[in-house]
């Protein structure tokens, strides 16, 4: 099998070692000249049509998927993939996904949501946006492992089976209008994240971004900022109706996040204390 990556940034480079592992032949491009060391890995300057001559196309996040090398792959019938797709393709089966997305917070939601589960002595691993590519963290993840990922709506416009068994969006503010035609085709982006969940998973959302469109998955919806659900009252956060973490005095801006963190701790079946006890 043969794979062009484009990109050959930290997850372009990552995933094209992945990839040389797992017996693809891989070729390695991008706009820039770049001293690399990659045993195996072929380099190709300018996203000639070299590009094309492969079985698969891997973008790094960056790359826009508007390349006219890559309208000609589609012409083709070559498929476009992203780092991250790519990469949960060699995790475990087992493996169960929290992936966090939104346009503000979701770095601090990922970390505090590892504190705690490593508090809670989970077996857990962190990659994603925040700078840590998953294809350089595969081998970390083990049968039966936690692996909460920060995911971007760059990453999210290129999977296409990566499917979260938590999936959670924080909040949704207009972005990036100078990669997406609208505020729609933003929206629509974080929305993938949800599209191959089923009903035994869950969509935690901030209730304004349905605000937007409605969103359409099969999983469980659970709203932050729901009094059914969890909301942050007067230093209390309620759950379920129930007062289950007091004297919680956090800026407004964090309180997404500390109800996010809740929730999947309640999902999973964590002690709520650990919460404070990593906030602090």
């Amino acid at each position: 099998m043969k794979a062009s990556v484009l990109g050959a940034g930290r997850s372009g480079q990552s995933v094209a070692k992945l990839l040389i592992g797992r017996g693809y032949r891989v070729l390695l491009s991008d706009i820039v000249a770049k001293r690399l060391q990659l045993p195996g890995v072929e380099f190709d300057l300018g996203h000639t049509e070299r590009v094309l001559d492969t079985d698969l196309i891997v973008l790094s996040p960056g790359i826009p998927t508007s390349l006219p090398i890559l309208q000609r792959a589609r012409e083709r019938g070559i498929p476009i993939y992203g780092e991250l797709e790519v990469s949960s393709w060699f995790l475990p089966a087992d493996t169960k996904i929290i992936a966090i997305t939104g346009t503000n917070g979701k770095t601090t939601t990922a970390y505090l949501t590892y504190g705690v589960m490593k508090a809670a002595e989970c077996p857990v691993v962190i990659a994603g946006n925040m700078g840590i590519p998953l294809s350089e963290r595969i081998n970390d993840v083990k049968a039966g492992d936690y692996l909460v990922l920060e995911v971007s709506s760059f990453q999210l416009e290129t999977i296409d089976k990566f499917r979260p068994h938590i999936g959670v969006w924080l909040n949704f503010v207009p972005e990036h209008l100078d990669r997406y035609r609208d505020v729609l085709g933003y929206w629509k982006a974080k929305a993938r994240l949800f599209m191959n969940q089923t009903s035994t998973d869950f969509a935690i959302l901030n209730k304004d971004v349905e605000s937007y469109a409605t969103l359409n998955t099969d999983a469980q919806k659970l709203y932050l900022h729901d009094i059914h659900y969890i909301h942050y009252k007067d230093g209390t956060i309620y759950y379920g109706g129930k007062p289950i973490l007091s004297n919680i005095h956090a800026p407004p801006y964090m309180m997404e996040n500390l109800l996010a963190v809740t929730s999947i701790a309640s999902i999973i079946r964590l002690d709520h204390s650990l919460i404070k006890h990593v906030f602090r």
